[in-house]
């Protein structure tokens, strides 16, 4: 936890001195969420170091709509930034059009980068937002033992030196399918329409 906010805190200094936007001219934060209250934690440090005036229930709901899906579905690692995002644009109830979204991403214990998004007119006509919550709607519960049969497939494959599939039970967009060739294999599941 010192790591993530003391990195977002620099990460923050440099977007800062970089692009001269300061903290209270952001309109929505996005937080790689490990778990959600590690986003706020770090929100709340950023808003006090930088002088903001904003009480801590602000700053709660500010952060509101991108912690939804978090919450449902817990850390996903390297997306849980952009799925933070994604859960802002689902979830938010104010129009985003123009307004500036500052991105926090951060990775293998210590590195991480802000970053600034702003949403075009007609952005929310091109949302997902119905087929998102029918996705996390839909999810199937496992037991531990199901759940360590997927773990240990991780080291299977991780010392196989010949090709091997898995199990189509994902129900996302694309799935890891196999190593083939020592390739990392993926495929298509489902049509967007």
């Amino acid at each position: 936890m010192i790591n993530y906010v003391k990195t977002a805190k620099e990460s923050w200094k440099e977007l800062e001195s970089v692009s001269g936007i300061k903290f209270d001219e952001v309109d929505a934060f996005c937080y790689h969420l490990p778990f959600s209250s590690m986003g706020l934690k770090a929100h709340t440090k950023l808003a006090k170091e930088n002088g903001s005036a904003k009480s801590r229930e602000e700053l709660e709901k500010q952060l509101e709509p991108t912690l939804r899906y978090c919450r449902q579905i817990g850390n996903c690692y390297s997306a849980s930034a952009y799925f933070s995002l994604c859960s802002l644009l689902d979830n938010s109830e104010k129009d985003l059009t123009d307004r500036k979204i500052a991105v926090f991403s951060y990775g293998s214990g210590c590195a991480g980068e802000f970053f600034t998004a702003t949403p075009v007119k007609g952005y929310k006509e091109r949302l997902y937002t119905s087929l998102h919550q029918s996705m996390l709607a839909s999810r199937k519960e496992i037991d531990f033992e199901t759940y360590l049969e997927y773990y240990k497939a991780g080291d299977i494959l991780a010392e196989t030196s010949g090709n091997i599939s898995c199990p189509a039970v994902t129900t996302g967009n694309f799935r890891f399918s196999g190593i083939k060739n020592h390739c990392r294999m993926y495929e298509k599941c489902l049509q967007i329409t």
